[in-house]
């Protein structure tokens, strides 16, 4: 069973690994490219963060997060002003420096304290 622990262990070592790698090869790099690069298992939306929420509690609910997005407790990544969607907006754009810059941001994010009391 996944962790919270792993979860946002796997959470980091992804978009540390996007940043660099858009950095190193001056492109945008996504989510998919970096779950074949660690040989990962399908998640839900490719992040390790949906995929423990759900396995955890059996539904998707964005706001049992295991991180603090927007350093908010009421927001969420697909919200307008998050950093996943400045970075979803930078891909867009094809600026793999601003991209990498968000990435950075979302790898750093703070943890969230337990919605469930365990770890």
């Amino acid at each position: 069973m996944l962790t919270k622990a792993e979860a946002i262990r796997n959470h980091r070592l992804m978009w540390n690994w996007i940043a660099q790698t858009s950095i190193q090869e001056q492109r945008c790099v996504g989510k998919a490219e970096a779950f074949i690069h660690f040989g990962w298992p399908d998640t839900r939306a490719n992040c390790w963060c949906c995929e423990y929420i759900y396995v955890k509690s059996g539904i998707d609910c964005c706001i049992k997060c295991p991180v603090v997005w927007d350093g908010t407790y009421t927001a969420w990544c697909c919200d307008c002003g998050s950093e996943f969607s400045k970075w979803t907006k930078a891909v867009k754009k094809q600026n793999c420096v601003l991209a990498a810059k968000y990435a950075y941001m979302i790898a750093d994010l703070p943890e969230r304290r337990s919605m469930w009391n365990e770890e």
